[in-house]
């Protein structure tokens, strides 16, 4: 998954708008984070457990 802050992503289309060049592509999206990475940091962030199970593909 990725996650950017609304505010970077609204100055970035701004950007796009004002300065892009016509048939070109902006990529508005910060680094790929596994959703589990995520999980663990808003759980120790907020001091509680993890609260799903993992399973493994078949």
């Amino acid at each position: 998954m990725t996650y950017t802050y609304v505010e970077d992503a609204a100055e970035g289309i701004v950007l796009a708008a004002e300065k892009g060049r016509l048939g070109e592509s902006y990529v508005l999206a910060g680094p790929a984070i596994p959703l589990g990475e995520m999980v663990d940091f808003w759980a120790n962030l907020l001091g509680r457990a993890r609260r799903f199970c993992v399973y493994q593909a078949r």
